[in-house]
């Protein structure tokens, strides 16, 4: 494509502010500083399709809006004097690139333009955490990109503006209401508040007593960084069977998946319980819904799994699951001091967890239309386990597990760290997990019995 030109926009709301950083903002900083310098990999990129006869003074004044009404898209992030703050611009400019698509050329220039954009690293402290792209047919733009670091937008934060930006660009000369947004300043401020350091407080308790008793082998890993090797599935026989599980029992399939990575993990470890790091939005009031801005923590899923049918363990499952969304708000610094602390009194490096990340944002409740009768008999053949191109390290993980889609197909990428041992990999964890969540929505079965035969395979392994 030829060079672009440039589409100015210029932003004007408010008053300058400044703040702490959220808690959700000082996480995703100390992972930033974990990786490598001038890594972009957890750069995100949004992309919206133009409706017809879009033009670009359009999406100058769609672009205004947005960065007018989002403080976080327009804050610098930086630390002075030994405390880490986020300070909020009044006014500025956008600087947005406008590449003309020759007439043939498909869908390669553009990926070319929106991966080039995502793939350089932000200075946090200088410039806009948001960089845009806008692309032209015939001086008519098809397509808007945007590339935002993720100390400015977590997933559910990047849904929330997709939505906005194609709901903003459909709407033509009327602006449609959009839901009142939380910003981040006024986050920082709840967290400070005698409302949100209680909630502190509850949270750290909360881990301290199940840190202090889960298996030594569900959090110290081998010391040093991980090195996560990735498998994906795409399952259409494990979405059949999730999707059937939560007929039968009325369980969100993603804590079903939860339950049977627990029960997998505690079997490959010779363990009775399980323990995973949750990665959580923490938008649970009101206010906190619609903000776009950092808010994402983990929370600490401890799930014994011996005794009783599988169907039990599920419903234990979805009782851990909703208290470890209570007491999943706190300062991460101060989490990370607590674990090392409870490391030392027990002995062992506190520093390696198991993690799951459901990355799905819409349709999360809906069912496939097939499943509604409860009697789809599940295919035969397993699903494809291949290698994704982008491969990530994530501070402190043994493993990683991603849940991308559930309908039609189950989509799963998985992390291991290459020192888990006995032969496993991510592969063979897919593989397993599959397996398990088949059999037991073909027939309920004893916890204990499906336990055994994983902990009997490793074992075997092990020689």
């Amino acid at each position: 494509m030829a060079r672009p030109h440039l589409l100015t926009v210029a932003f004007a709301a408010g008053a300058e502010r400044e703040a702490p950083l959220t808690w959700g903002q000082t996480a995703i900083w100390d992972v930033l500083r974990w990786l490598p310098e001038g890594g972009s990999g957890l750069n995100q990129l949004l992309r919206v399709t133009a409706p017809p006869d879009t033009g670009t003074n359009r999406v100058r004044a769609v672009l205004q809006t947005l960065m007018e009404r989002h403080e976080v898209l327009r804050s610098a992030f930086l630390a002075r004097d030994g405390s880490l703050l986020q300070q909020v611009r009044a006014c500025g400019v956008l600087t947005a690139e406008v590449y003309e698509i020759p007439p043939g050329a498909g869908r390669a220039p553009t990926a070319r333009v929106a991966e080039a954009l995502r793939s350089r690293p932000f200075v946090l402290d200088t410039e806009l955490p948001v960089r845009a792209a806008v692309f032209t047919r015939d001086n008519q733009v098809t397509e808007i990109v945007l590339a935002v670091s993720h100390m400015a937008l977590d997933g559910w934060s990047l849904n929330l503006v997709q939505r906005e930006l194609t709901a903003l660009l459909q709407a033509g000369a009327t602006a449609p209401t959009l839901p009142d947004a939380q910003q981040p300043v006024e986050r920082a401020a709840w967290e400070s508040s005698a409302a949100g350091l209680d909630r502190q407080r509850r949270s750290l308790a909360f881990w301290e007593r199940h840190l202090r008793e889960v298996p030594a082998e569900m959090l110290g890993g081998e010391g040093g960084a991980p090195v996560l090797e990735w498998s994906r599935l795409d399952s259409v026989r494990l979405a059949r069977a999730l999707w059937s599980l939560n007929f039968r029992y009325r369980i969100k399939p993603s804590t079903t998946l939860l339950a049977a990575s627990a029960l997998l993990l505690s079997a490959y470890q010779g363990t009775p319980e399980a323990a995973l790091r949750l990665i959580v939005a923490t938008r649970f009031r009101s206010e906190a819904r619609h903000t776009v801005g950092a808010l994402n923590q983990n929370a600490l899923l401890r799930l014994p799994v011996g005794g009783g049918m599988f169907s039990e363990l599920l419903r234990r499952a979805a009782d851990a699951e909703f208290a470890a969304y209570q007491h999943s708000e706190y300062h991460p610094r101060l989490l990370d001091r607590l674990s090392a602390d409870i490391g030392r009194d027990r002995g062992i490096p506190v520093d390696g967890y198991h993690f799951f990340n459901d990355v799905r944002y819409t349709a999360r409740a809906g069912r496939p239309q097939a499943e509604t009768g409860g009697g789809t008999a599940l295919p035969a053949l397993a699903g494809r386990i291949t290698t994704p191109t982008e491969q990530i390290q994530a501070k402190g993980a043994r493993t990683f597990l991603y849940l991308h889609e559930l309908t039609p197909h189950a989509v799963l990428t998985m992390g291991m760290d290459r020192r888990f041992g006995a032969g496993l990999t991510s592969a063979r964890f897919l593989t397993d997990l599959e397996a398990l969540v088949t059999r037991v929505a073909e027939s309920d079965c004893p916890v204990d019995d499906l336990w055994s035969s994983h902990a009997a395979g490793t074992a075997a392994r092990r020689g």
